[in-house]
């Protein structure tokens, strides 16, 4: 920004008077006071030269003008202020007394330069010791108007009004401005300290900002724009981001792939921008208005280089798209062979059917129908129950499950199931029944609830052959329905527990029986829909039980 004369004019002052720039304001205008001094008192010297006749008078009007001009060379040259200052403050109280008894004492210019000679004095010496030149100024204004009045105090009285006002103030007054000025300095040099310190501390935490943002190199880079929008600032780590200097970008259409627009007092946007060499960037802008006296000044923001984390959200949309129509398609696929299986299914369970009733009317004997009619329809039964699973995980995956709860008798719903396996067994093998409690009515889907208790009890004789008949619990307890089965077959090892209701897991142990993996994570979600609980204890080779738990309807708790 060019310089205006009057600033010009400001600055040549300033380093004429003070070229190292170590004075304060006040300093400044005492070396002021001293090069006036000396440059009047050397043409007041030239004047009288053709007059002087050696005497006291004649080498104190030389001193004055050479003892101001040495105070003046010391403060601007060598850079000292206190110790030659102590001569200006001496030669203006010299002159003060000098005009006394040159000047007619009280009626000349004598009070007057007492009084220039305390606020000179105030601006010298510090405030705490100004009481002593305070008192120095009462004794010498006080021994002089002794002198004038001859000591006597009947002159004092004599004297004109005027004179004894001017004694009187010089005497009183001239102390009192000095200890108004002292003050007056004190107060001003405290204020210059505190603003000095604030100074300071502001230039030290600008200088720590400046270094943070200077040292940024990671994904983020502070810029502040103009009210017209251009760049009056970008730090360095612009460069790792975008791959441009700080001096070769303007603004954001430099680089911005579509533009944006500026809302609000503050607010943020997420824009795509192309770098130095052509790489697509994303940038997520905070955009920070810099508002004063209701004018837009301009913009402060702070730009993040999202990329990466755009292009993985992108990515990730698009696996959790193709997994949807994965899902769908495997839906579709799953309902359709089921669909398709279902009906050469029933024919077969059909002509089964027939096959048995037509053996028993004709009386047939020793020909094992019986048994090989059983071990279709047993199959049978395993094909359908293998396709209703994987429907219902199906239907499971597509929250598509619907639950239509209603007050059921859940102890007749199992001795149903347990009879109806009953009848398929050809190994004699079945399930016992206990119930302890008082039955009680329980809010269940009767639907869903045949699938749980089905599939528990197909399991318990699946992995139970030959061994002790499993054994299924009812027990009304005080808060719950609790519903156990329990097998003495092969066990589950404490490893594979965690496991058990994954979908398609099976047990280590279980590879020689048949089986999906599907029947337990239906069980599972199907308790988790009535809100319940089901846990698996088991020991290898001996038992395993499984327990479940329901909560009653509000109201059926004693």
């Amino acid at each position: 920004m060019e310089k205006r004369p009057a600033e010009d004019k400001v600055n040549f002052w300033t380093k004429l008077i003070d070229p190292k720039n170590i004075y304060t304001i006040e300093q400044k205008l005492l070396i002021i006071i001293c090069f006036g001094a000396a440059m009047g008192c050397s043409s007041y010297m030239l004047v009288e030269i053709p007059f002087f006749t050696f005497s006291l008078d004649t080498l104190y009007k030389i001193w004055l003008p050479i003892s101001y001009a040495y105070i003046t060379y010391l403060a601007r040259y060598k850079g000292k202020f206190v110790v030659p200052f102590i001569l200006l403050p001496l030669n203006t109280l010299s002159f003060a007394i000098y005009t006394w008894f040159t000047e007619g004492g009280p009626t000349g210019i004598s009070p007057m330069m007492f009084f220039n000679s305390v606020v000179v004095f105030s601006q010298v010496v510090k405030p705490k010791r100004y009481p002593i030149v305070a008192a120095l100024y009462i004794l010498v204004t006080v021994f002089l108007t002794l002198d004038y009045i001859d000591y006597q105090s009947i002159n004092f009285i004599a004297l004109e009004l005027k004179e004894k006002h001017r004694i009187v103030l010089m005497i009183a007054a001239t102390p009192f401005i000095g200890f108004t000025t002292s003050a007056f300095r004190s107060s001003l040099e405290d204020h210059r300290k505190k603003i000095s310190v604030q100074n300071q501390s502001l230039k030290e935490s600008t200088q720590k900002y400046q270094d943070l943002v200077e040292s940024i190199q990671d994904n983020v880079f502070l810029a502040t724009l103009d009210q017209n929008r251009r760049f009056t600032y970008l730090s360095p780590s612009v460069k790792h981001i975008l791959g441009y200097e700080q001096d070769e970008l303007h603004s954001f259409d430099d680089i911005l792939i579509e533009k944006f627009v500026f809302g609000g007092l503050n607010f943020k946007s997420e824009v795509e921008v192309k770098g130095k060499n052509g790489q697509q960037l994303f940038l997520n802008i905070r955009i920070y208005k810099h508002i004063h006296e209701n004018k837009l000044i301009g913009y402060e923001c702070v730009v993040q280089d999202v990329t990466s984390r755009v292009i993985h959200e992108r990515s990730y949309e698009k696996t959790i798209k193709e997994q949807k129509e994965l899902n769908e398609l495997k839906s579709k696929f799953l309902s359709m062979v089921t669909h398709q299986f279902r009906t050469p299914l029933s024919v077969i369970q059909t002509s089964v059917d027939l096959i048995r009733i037509r053996v028993r009317k004709l009386a047939i004997q020793n020909l094992n129908i019986d048994k090989n009619t059983n071990q279709i329809y047993q199959a049978l039964e395993q094909l359908i129950n293998l396709m209703d699973n994987l429907l219902t995980l199906n239907k499971i995956e597509a929250n598509k499950i619907k639950f239509s709860p209603s007050v059921i008798d859940f102890p007749e719903l199992v001795e149903k199931i347990i009879g109806q396996y009953k009848l398929i067994q050809t190994n004699g093998q079945q399930v016992e029944l206990k119930i302890e409690g008082e039955p009680k009515p329980v809010l269940m889907d009767e639907k869903l609830m045949e699938n749980v208790v089905s599939n528990l009890i197909s399991n318990a004789l699946k992995y139970s052959k030959g061994k002790q008949n499993p054994i299924s619990e009812i027990m009304y307890d005080e808060d719950q329905l609790v519903f156990k089965v329990t097998d003495y077959g092969i066990g589950i090892s404490e490893s594979d527990i965690p496991n058990l209701f994954q979908p398609f897991f099976r047990a280590n142990n279980t590879d020689h029986i048949k089986g999906t993996g599907v029947g337990l994570s239906v069980v599972k979600e199907f308790v988790d829909i009535h809100h319940g609980d089901i846990q698996v204890e088991s020991e290898m080779n001996k038992q395993t039980t499984f327990t479940l738990k329901f909560p009653y309807l509000e109201g059926q708790k004693n």
